[in-house]
């Protein structure tokens, strides 16, 4: 009686290989709701990073260019750059994080196609000059700047005699991996037609973030983008 009760207790190796394969199930499925999770998590980071970073870099030119001027006392320009680079010679405002010297300020913002950092330079009057990354894994980085009723891929205030209207700057950041692929829409070929060397070397999705910086001291006070 007793071996026959032990008999129909035991379990059968049929039934012990579906509890195992139940609790392979159970696991996989817990293993990819955490690995889901931590992709969440580092997207919502990478996310926050690049906000920071691109609105910091952002702010710190547009401040500079709210009191920037065409030429100082050397006769050098206060405005000068390319698709990749900018400099802005800027009075000292108080508030400023750079304005801790004197009145006469200057930022440098250089972005470096083999790094992908956008380096930030800061000297002026009684300040020792000092470079910090202000924005890292970016994929490319372009400035654009107003003048004449139409945007240039670069610029000299000395050479052209007075401050652009406004400038314009586009950031792509690196993308996310396993990031679905994104496209750029073209702005009814105005790249194409202003900067016919220009376009071929840009990213095929939409920048991550552009801003259009008006230059208060600028002659031209009404302007249109694309005018």
């Amino acid at each position: 009686m007793t071996r026959a009760r032990c008999k129909r207790r035991a379990f059968t190796l049929i039934e012990v290989l579906l509890a195992l394969a139940l609790l392979a199930g159970v696991m996989g499925g817990a293993l990819g709701l955490l690995s889901d999770l931590t992709r969440r998590q580092d997207h919502i980071r990478t996310h926050s990073e690049r906000s920071l970073d691109g609105g910091a870099l952002v702010d710190r030119l547009e401040r500079a260019l709210q009191s920037s001027y065409a030429q100082n006392a050397a006769g050098e320009a206060g405005v000068r750059g390319d698709d990749h680079s900018i400099r802005v010679m800027h009075r000292g405002v108080i508030g400023h994080a750079e304005a801790t010297g004197g009145d006469r300020l200057t930022i440098e913002m250089h972005w470096s196609e083999t790094d992908r950092v956008v380096t930030g330079t800061f000297s002026g009057d009684g300040v020792d000059s000092a470079s910090e990354p202000l924005a890292r894994r970016v994929e490319r980085l372009r400035f654009r700047y107003f003048h004449g009723a139409r945007w240039r891929s670069s610029f000299d205030s000395v050479a052209r005699g007075e401050l652009p209207s406004a400038i314009e700057i586009s950031i792509w950041f690196e993308p996310a991996i396993n990031a679905a692929p994104e496209t750029r829409t073209p702005d009814a070929g105005f790249d194409d037609v202003l900067f016919p060397d220009d376009a071929s070397d840009l990213p095929t999705r939409s920048p991550d973030r552009v801003r259009i910086m008006v230059v208060p001291d600028a002659p031209g006070a009404s302007w249109e983008v694309g005018g």
